[in-house]
């Protein structure tokens, strides 16, 4: 959006909705501030936004944007007029965007008409409207081991490092515990992401698994440990989150970016931002847009 203190608001309102629809199809046309004639009386009119396009890259289309930069939502009568304007400028679709938004019966209105009612948003929190929610979640793992049973050698290990760092024999291969204990460890948090993945509505779940090491070995045979994994479940603070985009509240689509709070990487916290989730619902909220990080 323009940050000229010469342009007037609602101009760079205009502005700013003409350079997001430029940025979705940089095949298309885009002009602000354009004087067409009139269907009726050939007379030029003012139209804030048009766009011609080709559907199928073959196709051609013209749509007709309307951009409000008022105080108050749109009303039916709103939408009826725009109606109006779609006719007069001889284009197939219209589209408003309203900077306070629509009353619920100019969205039926709308959609009745076939009319793209929408709201752009420049780099700040999705509050409105309160039909847009996002929710961003972040999981991550914590490492869980217990000891089950001590080497049966003559090793009396007594702190976990000196469990991890011991190592033995086998066929000539030799086995070390860390490396045994991470191996297994990340084939079972592997399985769990892509179970995940092949059921997105549901968050990963935990595991725990027992090791016993071969008792015919020297030094660790008979070394029994668990070793499990525990997800802790953040959800983003709305208020922490950006949008810079648009939101098609009859087509209930968002289309843009969304940037989301860093994360701390190194911190059990996560960072500024998230919360933690002490009791996660059972699977996401359907219709909310949600990451895994």
């Amino acid at each position: 959006m323009e940050n000229s203190s010469k342009t007037p608001d609602w101009q760079q309102f205009e502005i700013a909705v003409a350079k997001f629809a430029a940025a979705l199809d940089p095949s298309a046309v885009v002009r602000h501030d354009v004087s067409l004639p009139d269907a009726d009386t050939g007379r030029p009119r003012q139209r804030d936004v048009v766009i011609e396009a080709k559907v199928c890259k073959l196709f051609p289309v013209t749509l007709l944007v309307s951009c409000k930069y008022w105080q108050s939502k749109l009303d039916e009568g709103d939408i009826d007029t725009f109606v109006g304007e779609l006719i007069s400028a001889r284009a197939h679709k219209g589209v408003i965007y309203s900077y306070s938004g629509f009353t619920a019966p100019a969205l039926e209105k709308a959609n009745a008409k076939g009319i793209c009612c929408c709201r752009l948003f420049r780099n700040e929190p999705p509050e409105l409207p309160e039909s847009l929610v996002f929710r961003v979640y972040a999981c991550t793992p914590t490492f869980t081991i217990s000891l089950l049973s001590p080497p049966k050698s003559n090793a009396k290990p007594s702190t976990w490092r000196q469990v991890l760092e011991m190592n033995d024999q086998e066929d000539g291969e030799q086995i070390s515990v860390i490396e045994s204990v991470l191996s297994v460890y990340e084939r079972l948090e592997a399985h769990a992401l892509d179970e995940m993945k092949n059921h997105p509505s549901t968050f990963p779940t935990g595991f725990v698994s027992d090791m016993e090491f071969n008792t015919d070995l020297k030094i660790i045979g008979g070394l029994a440990i668990r070793i499990g994994c525990v997800w802790k479940v953040f959800h983003a603070d709305i208020k922490a989150c950006l949008a810079s985009g648009s939101y098609s509240l009859t087509q209930n689509e968002f289309v843009g970016d969304f940037h989301y709070p860093t994360i701390d990487r190194f911190n059990a916290q996560l960072g500024s931002g998230w919360i933690r989730i002490e009791k996660p619902p059972s699977e996401m909220e359907p219709g909310f847009c949600s990451r895994l990080f």
